[in-house]
């Protein structure tokens, strides 16, 4: 008898593997604009429901979980030095170059 630790766990064929990946994307298009949340902290947010999904459904301790972990641990570490312009500093810019041609 195997024991299951989380009846919930994703178990998906290879075909469901394509919606799985696709989910965070297609809730990232959702968002809307109105929200007043910087895009860093929703980079950061989606980073940490990632790494929590990572921790839920899969081997913690396998090479690969190891791996995409590290990959996310940089990901976080690099997306929280990036600066996000502003929108009206991105529109002088392109009313800038605009008016060059």
């Amino acid at each position: 008898m195997t024991r299951i630790e989380h009846p919930e766990a994703m178990l998906v064929t290879p075909e469901q593997q394509f919606f799985v990946r696709g989910e965070p994307q297609a809730a990232a298009a959702q968002r809307t604009p109105r929200i007043a949340v910087a895009p860093i902290d929703i980079a950061q947010s989606d980073l940490r429901d990632v790494q929590a999904t990572l921790d839920r459904y899969f081997e913690r301790h396998s090479k690969r979980a190891t791996a995409v972990s590290e990959l996310l641990r940089q990901v976080a570490a690099q997306a929280r030095q990036t600066s996000v312009p502003r929108p009206d500093d991105t529109l002088a810019a392109l009313a800038t170059a605009a008016a060059g041609r």
